[in-house]
């Protein structure tokens, strides 16, 4: 009589079993590396690409932000173009000979309200809160003296 073992059967089985755990967290997950113990190299290079890919999203907002803003800064400022113009041209008529005193007069309130409305475009233009076309407080001239 002979008394037969499993024992390669069993250590067979409790293989399969392992991998089908390992298959059914795979396909349960979505993902091909769940742990380290699945590739830790791979788990490595897919941390530092997530990573990478974090700071390029931010990179791009970034950029979308800045562009953003340099649209409506440059708006604004062909606003102010077009009234510096037009003061430009108000300012050649009045000085011509051919214009009268009250002629003169009318283009001055003209001018002074353009102005107005040039500082007006200054003071209101911004992004998100911060100005654009003004100085802030904190900005500071350009020193002249050397250390």
């Amino acid at each position: 009589m002979t008394i037969s073992s499993n024992n390669n059967n069993i250590q067979t089985y409790l293989n399969n079993d392992v991998q089908l755990n390992k298959t059914l967290e795979r396909v349960a997950t979505g993902l091909l590396i769940n742990k380290a113990s699945d590739n830790a190299a791979s788990l490595a290079i897919s941390e530092n690409l997530k990573t990478e890919a974090s700071g390029i999203s931010q990179s791009i907002e970034n950029v979308n932000s800045a562009l953003a803003m340099t649209q409506i800064g440059d708006k604004a400022m062909g606003e102010q173009s077009n009234i510096l113009d037009s003061v430009k041209k108000d300012l050649l008529q009045a000085s011509t000979d051919t214009t009268s005193q009250e002629g003169r007069d009318a283009l001055l309130q003209k001018v002074q309200k353009s102005l107005e409305q040039l500082n007006n475009i200054a003071s209101q233009t911004n992004y998100n809160g911060t100005s654009l076309l003004q100085a802030s407080p904190t900005d500071t001239a350009p020193s002249d003296s050397q250390d």
